[in-house]
């Protein structure tokens, strides 16, 4: 989901040590069709939990 896109790749790019070498990541994410609500709003607040796990930054990361 495009939404999780920049989130995943901080992930990837923290934890990049773990993949062997010869592994491409590939940031192909796609739109939803559908966005409900209740979805979202669920989504918003995980941002507090993000942010006490340090798992957010005022900067976007620049290679995505």
């Amino acid at each position: 989901m495009v939404h999780h896109s920049v989130r995943v790749s901080r992930y990837l790019e923290k934890y990049k040590d773990l993949f062997p070498r010869d592994v491409e990541l590939v940031n192909a994410a796609i739109g939803e069709t559908e966005n409900p609500l209740g979805k979202t709003f669920r989504e918003v607040k995980k941002v507090i939990k993000y942010a006490e796990k340090g798992d957010l930054a005022r900067e976007p990361l620049a290679n995505f």
